[in-house]
């Protein structure tokens, strides 16, 4: 595997784990189960993705379910 294949293959599995954490915040927050230092490090982390591969390169909440 090629330097830029194992990138590539990182990066996916990158979005496959932030659909995944998307939807059980979502499923938290619906049960109410989030607490604020939960919600704070969903959106930090969030913003961290945003800022390192780019807001419009988010995965959709909804693609995976």
């Amino acid at each position: 595997m090629t330097t830029l294949q194992l990138i590539e293959a990182l990066c996916q599995l990158v979005e496959q784990l932030l659909s995944i954490v998307r939807r059980l915040a979502t499923a938290l927050e619906q049960s109410k189960c989030l607490s604020d230092a939960d919600r704070a490090a969903i959106a930090q982390a969030t913003q961290s993705y945003n800022a390192i591969i780019g807001a419009e390169d988010v995965p959709e909440q909804n693609a995976e379910s």
